[in-house]
């Protein structure tokens, strides 16, 4: 579950977010994906409403404890300040080109005014960018340490029997 998105958490759970599997350079897929060779993709997301942060793994079932223990180091590695000052210039890059796209299609637009209302937020776009330009490892750290693990879920593949 994550903190309130109406005040400065956002930002600090975007940047966050980021870091630990918001983009190629995340730690999740890195570590994951790249290193271990345990999912073919892996991100995470933020939701507005409700305030919950997603893990999306796509693993094989023998192998998703493993899975899940990588990513717990992942951020385990964020709990305790271990952001590298290339994983805060990506992902503040990619956040920022994500906020100044918003404008790019009525739907992002749509859909990020509605995530604004809906969380408090009045910032606009450009308010919002360089609330993230002044987002600091220690802000991610201490937003980290507000987020609790809710729930695991496992799909597995369903096994059909073939009829007669």
């Amino acid at each position: 579950r994550a903190p309130s998105l109406a005040g400065t958490d956002y930002y600090s759970l975007v940047m966050y977010n980021g870091v630990l599997g918001g983009f190629p350079h995340s730690k999740l897929f890195v570590n994951v994906r790249e290193k271990a060779h345990l999912a073919y993709d892996v991100w995470s997301f933020v939701s507005s409403v409700p305030p919950v942060q997603y893990i999306i793994a796509g693993v094989h079932s023998d192998t998703y404890r493993q899975a899940l223990e990588i990513m717990e180091e992942q951020r385990q590695d964020i709990l305790t300040g271990n952001i590298s000052r290339a994983e805060m210039d990506a992902t503040r890059k990619g956040v920022v080109n994500r906020m100044r796209g918003v404008d790019d299609t009525p739907e992002r637009l749509i859909g990020q005014t509605i995530s604004d209302l809906l969380a408090g937020r009045k910032a606009s776009i450009d308010e919002q960018i360089e609330a993230f330009e002044r987002v600091e490892p220690q802000d991610m750290v201490d937003i980290a340490k507000k987020l609790q693990l809710d729930t695991t879920l496992v799909l597995l593949p369903r096994r059909c029997e073939q009829p007669s």
